[in-house]
């Protein structure tokens, strides 16, 4: 009888014993480690960058020469800051806990080998490489596997391969040929000649007002039998201010262009007496193509955006014909009067 007791006593010793181990493992195992920085670089002292995709034609060169970055690959055509400076403090910031895996197999099956990859980040400074990223499969919405090169540790973090393309039009400065609309000091188009007289703003005197002064313009020898619409002049203005195209086409101009016989053409005078000449022309195949004299380049233009202005700069847009704005108000009169 005494041995079974003593039996049964180690026995419940030993029960004790594992279970406790049991629960020390499953703390270790549950317990959320320190998040740490992905990736470490200074990110000042980047000054190019490698951006690759799958194929091996998918590559963008992003370099830094006299504070500003270009493209090597168009001829150093200024390139997108802010969206570079975006994917860098992106990349500086991303904190990890736990890797997924950390096998040499699983670097194939999540895609983020040295050899099979969605997206491959090479970061150098004065011609060093400080870190390669390697994108791969996604496990869901903007979560993306990631390693670095120096590690065999796979991670998940927030990204989505699209935020890295790999398409060189993406990194362009789409915004190089955007001026000031206040520097406008006259517009000539389609025959037309108008310039701002004033600016209107009814709450000039009020600091709080969120309201936008809108220009006054004046036109020179108007079509007898119309007017100048302002708001039309306004927004033909904004849309000179504000271009956007969709891809350079590099500085050698080329036929298929149609610039001899442009659809549009544009002279815009500065408040320093600077000229900007704009000119667009229709391609046989539909497309629209721009050059301006603020740069060496020709540019292609959306359809949307190129119709959009040539719509915007026709006579009949910009100086309507009085009586067919006079129209609607006689026949509202009539049919009062009935």
């Amino acid at each position: 009888m005494k041995n079974t007791v003593n039996l049964l006593v180690a026995l419940l010793v030993v029960q004790l014993i594992l279970v406790a181990g049991i629960g020390l493992t499953k703390r270790d195992v549950t317990a959320k480690a320190d998040p740490v920085a992905f990736v470490q670089f200074e990110q000042d002292s980047i000054d190019d960058i490698v951006l690759e995709g799958a194929d091996e034609d998918e590559k963008v060169h992003l370099r830094k020469q006299d504070n500003q970055w270009v493209l090597p690959q168009l001829d150093n055509f200024p390139a997108n800051k802010t969206k570079i400076t975006e994917l860098l403090n992106k990349l500086a910031t991303v904190q990890v806990t736990r890797p997924v895996a950390t096998s040499t197999s699983a670097q194939e099956r999540f895609e983020v080998s040295d050899n099979k990859f969605e997206r491959r980040i090479t970061l150098a400074s004065k011609g060093e490489n400080l870190a390669r990223i390697y994108l791969g499969t996604s496990p869901s919405m903007r979560i993306i596997h990631a390693r670095e090169e120096k590690s065999d540790d796979i991670h998940t973090i927030e990204m989505a391969s699209y935020e890295v393309s790999v398409d060189k039009t993406g990194w362009e400065d789409k915004s190089l040929l955007n001026i000031d609309k206040s520097s406008i000091a006259q517009i000539a188009v389609n025959g037309l000649t108008v310039q701002p007289v004033a600016s209107d703003n009814d709450n000039k005197d009020d600091p709080s007002s969120d309201a936008t002064p809108s220009t006054r313009w004046e036109g020179v020898d108007l079509a007898d039998g119309t007017y100048l619409d302002s708001d039309a002049v306004n927004n033909l203005a904004d849309t000179l201010a504000s271009i956007q195209y969709e891809s350079v086409m590099g500085t050698e101009d080329k036929p298929e262009y149609k610039l001899s016989e442009p659809v549009l053409s544009i002279r815009v005078t500065t408040q320093t007496d600077d000229t900007i000449t704009y000119q667009i022309g229709k391609q046989d195949t539909g497309g629209y193509i721009l050059k301006s004299s603020l740069r060496p380049e020709y540019f292609k233009l959306a359809n949307y955006r190129a119709t959009a202005l040539i719509d915007d700069a026709k006579l009949e847009t910009l100086t309507p014909d009085k009586q067919k704005e006079e129209a609607p108000q006689d026949t509202q009169q009539t049919e009062d009067e009935q």
